[in-house]
């Protein structure tokens, strides 16, 4: 027989923290999601107003357009999640069957709640006076900032255990992820709520996954 669930005052600080987290991530989604379907009016003006103001600063200066599409490029979507999809292949390779399904969970869940969102709420992309790159699709969430926030927290996930790397790996993931967000913004593909929520979803993602699918085995207090 397999054991039984572990009751909520059994779950290490971790753990409860996650599903703590998890749960108001997911709240703050639908409350996002919501103002975005419904042309919340403050929200709009923020968005256009800074797509606006950042397209004409950076319409001029083609060096930094290239740069931002070379960060875009290569911490895309797909590039991220293949190197999720490597990783567990290689951690199963290793018998670490717990952490080698965190990571393609976090994969395969970072690509079903973009396209899922994605489609129901069906956000156009903002359009520029001075377009500097283009993407296809619809606006909100940003897959680019969905699924660079839910590796870098899985990566940090995956080697939480260790003090020596904690806080490098927690530094330089949120650095990325703050650069791949910026880069959708700066080239105007994207409005600010959209990177926004591709956070605010990500962390539900991984934070739900850490409670269902932990890469560490639950401790008791």
């Amino acid at each position: 027989m397999s054991p039984a669930p572990r009751r909520w005052g059994e779950w290490s600080t971790e753990h409860r923290s996650a599903a703590i987290v998890g749960v108001v991530a997911a709240a703050l989604s639908v409350v996002l999601g919501l103002l975005v379907a419904n042309h919340w009016t403050p929200l709009e003006r923020l968005d256009t107003g800074t797509a606006r103001h950042l397209n004409d600063y950076i319409a001029g200066r083609s060096a930094q357009a290239h740069a931002w599409r070379l960060v875009s490029d290569i911490l895309a979507p797909a590039v991220l999640r293949a190197g999720l999809l490597v990783g567990a292949a290689v951690l199963l390779l290793r018998h670490d069957v717990r952490r080698a399904l965190f990571c393609a969970a976090t994969a395969a869940g970072s690509l079903a709640i973009v396209a899922v969102v994605k489609a129901i709420v069906g956000r156009p992309r903002p359009v520029m006076a001075h377009p500097v790159a283009r993407a296809a699709g619809q606006s909100f969430p940003s897959g680019h900032a969905l699924t660079s926030a839910a590796t870098a927290i899985c990566v940090v996930g995956l080697v939480w255990a260790s003090r020596s790397l904690r806080v490098p790996v927690a530094v330089a993931a949120a650095g990325l992820t703050i650069a791949v967000g910026f880069s959708r913004i700066i080239l105007g593909v994207h409005y600010v709520s959209d990177v926004v929520g591709g956070w605010v979803m990500a962390t539900a993602l991984v934070a739900g996954l850490l409670v269902v699918v932990p890469p560490a085995p639950r401790r008791s207090r």
